[in-house]
């Protein structure tokens, strides 16, 4: 009796595996078979920008990459006042050496985000040319 229920569990394990299996290939067939559509050009994203820019044709496509771009320059200034904040923060709370540190962490984190804002901004700005026609 009891060699046949392992055997009988053995079986069930091969079932669901082999149903598994069927379901991943199912997935990955439909997956690799699904024509590849470009990207609807007001919905950018991080998920899908690289697809986007590559597949740009159209102005509209174009407007909404600078969309894209512009929201992250925004995203970028936001990063910039919750730094400027700390610092003042870290301005009425430490001092000496740990006051010294906190300023060229914070210092160094707003150059680098108002410089990441900039270049968010210029590829907003060539992308609008681009669906101008102008590049």
């Amino acid at each position: 009796m009891m060699n046949q229920a392992r055997s009988f569990r053995r079986v069930g394990q091969c079932s669901i595996l082999g149903i598994t299996a069927l379901a991943v290939l199912t997935a990955l067939t439909i997956g690799m078979s699904a024509p590849n559509h470009a990207v609807a050009a007001d919905t950018v994203t991080d998920a899908n920008i690289v697809a986007a820019i590559a597949g740009a044709k159209t102005s509209q496509d174009h407007e909404a990459i600078a969309a894209y771009f512009r929201t992250q320059a925004a995203a970028q200034g936001e990063k910039v006042k919750l730094h400027q904040a700390m610092l003042k923060a870290w301005e009425t709370t430490v001092s000496g050496n740990s006051l010294v540190h906190m300023r060229q962490h914070c210092n160094d984190l707003i150059a680098s985000f108002r410089k990441a804002q900039k270049a968010y901004e210029a590829m907003a700005e060539m992308h609008g040319h681009m669906g101008m026609g102008k590049m």
